[in-house]
């Protein structure tokens, strides 16, 4: 259970640091300090937890804004690097994203450990 909710709190408090701060970088210093208060029981835990709570809020709302332009931009990127869908777009950034989430959530495990 509490694994669950510190993916959703995450999560939502995530997703309202994307539209307060103006830089994009600020989810990994959110992530490391999020998890060095809300720890999990081992490191792959922390890793999953700060992965998914960065994945879904991210996607989500690369889903919206593009929605809101109907598709054009995504598309003719999609277009540039031969993708079939702007939709794959999101999912490879907002995997990267989610991969340095969950890469710092980790580091606040092992740092939290020692």
């Amino acid at each position: 259970m509490k694994y669950l909710f510190t993916i959703l709190i995450g999560a939502a408090l995530n997703y309202a640091l994307f539209y307060v701060l103006p830089f994009w970088w600020a989810f990994a210093p959110f992530a490391f300090i999020y998890f060095l208060l809300l720890p999990q029981t081992s490191g792959w835990r922390n890793f999953s937890a700060g992965f998914l709570m960065l994945f879904l809020p991210w996607l989500l709302a690369y889903i919206i804004k593009d929605a809101a332009n109907d598709h054009v931009l995504s598309a003719r990127i999609a277009a540039m690097f031969s993708m079939s869908s702007g939709i794959f777009l999101f999912v490879i950034i907002s995997g990267i994203m989610g991969l340095i989430s969950g890469l710092s959530a980790n580091a606040a495990y092992f740092l939290r450990k020692k």
